[in-house]
């Protein structure tokens, strides 16, 4: 009996590696930019045709923009966007931010942006850096 559970729980082990999803490396946009789910680097920004910050990441990272989970009926909930480490506004701010001033960006999920930032973001938050503080 031994040996069928072994065999058994072999078989399932097998089985279930067999079916994991094979992750390759990101290899970039398919024009041999680099790619991170988590930053938009200078060279992308410079290659965008974005003029602000919110088209930016609304061509190359869309889902930055969407709220996540439970909402507060108010609506008070929202996705920050940081200037460097000072604290600008929500997503529509973005629309104010020229690309030529900014080298990087960031975001952050509400775990990460709540041990960054702080508490007080549950949508996550979106970090611009400017020429001093990218890097």
């Amino acid at each position: 009996m031994r040996t069928v559970a072994r065999t058994l729980l072999l078989s399932l082990a097998l089985a279930s590696a067999a079916c994991a999803p094979v992750i390759a490396p990101q290899s970039g946009y398919g024009d041999g930019a680099r790619h991170n789910s988590t930053v938009i680097e200078r060279e992308d920004i410079a290659a965008s045709s974005a003029t602000n910050a919110y088209d930016l990441i609304k061509g190359s990272h869309p889902l930055w923009l969407e709220r996540r989970g439970a909402h507060s009926v108010q609506g008070a909930d929202d996705i920050v966007v940081y200037i460097d480490n000072a604290r600008f506004g929500g997503v529509a701010s973005l629309r104010q931010i020229q690309l030529m001033s900014i080298m990087e960006v960031r975001y952050f999920d509400a775990a990460a942006a709540n041990y960054r930032f702080g508490p007080g973001h549950s949508q996550g938050a979106i970090q611009l850096l400017t020429g001093s503080t990218a890097g």
